[in-house]
């Protein structure tokens, strides 16, 4: 038996204990609620309706994306919007439904996507576009989407972008090829054949202004992006691609350089670069190493680098971005981009 000042001391000892135990959960509590709050502010999607669900109306044929609230055509070309309340008109076929539709048979876990024109006869091109909040210059934005070959068509293509501006909407009367350069290329992904499944495409830049639309469509010339016949069916010669998902994020900078969304294994330093850089690789692999050019085309390719580092020289390289991959054991071990001043 403890007397009352050895009992009062006690239980001042286990309150004390519990006390700091408490403090120590409400501190833990606010410590996880600020990491919870923050990681969800820098992975907050800016764009409206990025999975293309909100609608004014279903669409009842291929042309309608107007149909689709806060996205729109920025030329005078007419993309698809397909949606699964569309309602089979008589004679008309499948029509913008999903999943079935005119153009392929693709799943949607919202029941809408978009569609456009990579590459058509007579240069032929569609874009989609939209506007949002203004982005904060000197930040680095995730531009990410999903993508699927449409299974009615035998060309396939590589060179999808994002191109971004600001204040007024650019008046292109045209219904062929935009000529602007994209801040956001797809193009080292390669050709995208995938017609069963969406292909995630993610690419990041730095907003040097305060941009408030974007554009997604092809930016490249038609000699100059990579394609492929599909040839093991039948289909129209042209390329017709499915969007959705998109998402616009701020995301934290890497610190120095250009940040890399793809992959932390593998660094490229300085970036920007000038007469020279180096890829720095997270474990020792035989790599397949190589730097693409604005349009998709191979400029520099290190075939089984088996070294922790490997320094390349520019040469003769442009000023300008580049986009690499490195391959091993035949798969994507990392891919990301270089700015040469």
């Amino acid at each position: 038996m403890l007397d009352n000042a050895s009992g009062a001391t006690g239980w001042h000892n286990i309150c004390s204990a519990e006390c700091t135990i408490q403090t120590m959960h409400k501190h833990l509590f606010f410590v996880l609620l600020l990491i919870i709050c923050f990681s969800g502010a820098s992975a907050q999607n800016i764009l409206r309706n990025p999975n293309f669900v909100e609608k004014y109306d279903c669409p009842q044929y291929l042309d309608e994306l107007f149909k689709c609230k806060y996205w729109r055509s920025p030329t005078k070309s007419t993309p698809g919007y397909y949606n699964s309340c569309y309602d089979t008109i008589a004679g008309m076929g499948p029509g913008p439904g999903v999943p079935q539709s005119w153009w392929a048979y693709q799943h949607s876990n919202d029941n809408a996507y978009v569609g456009i024109y990579g590459l058509h006869y007579g240069g032929y091109r569609e874009y989609i576009a939209t506007t949002f909040s203004p982005l904060i210059p000197g930040e680095t934005y995730r531009v990410s989407m999903r993508i699927s070959l449409a299974d009615s068509v035998a060309i396939a293509s590589a060179g999808l972008g994002v191109y971004f501006y600001k204040d007024a909407v650019p008046d292109y009367h045209t219904h062929g090829r935009i000529f602007v350069m994209p801040q956001v290329d797809y193009t080292h992904y390669g050709i995208i054949v995938n017609d069963t499944e969406w292909v995630s495409l993610v690419g990041t830049f730095v907003a040097d202004s305060a941009y408030t639309n974007l554009v997604i469509g092809n930016f490249h010339s038609d000699t100059d992006v990579m394609k492929l016949s599909v040839t093991i069916r039948p289909g129209k010669k042209i390329n017709y691609y499915l969007i959705d998902s998109v998402a616009l994020e701020m995301v934290e900078d890497a610190g120095i350089g250009i940040y890399n969304a793809v992959t932390a294994t593998i660094a490229v330093y300085p970036n920007p670069a000038g007469g020279r850089y180096t890829f720095s690789f997270g474990r020792i692999a035989d790599y397949n190493l190589t730097l693409y050019n604005a349009v998709g085309v191979a400029v520099v390719k290190k075939e089984h680098v088996v070294q922790k580092d490997i320094t390349i020289e520019r040469g003769s390289l442009p000023a300008g971005h580049y986009f690499y991959t490195a391959e091993t054991a035949g798969s994507i071990a990392g891919r990301g981009r270089i700015l040469l001043e």
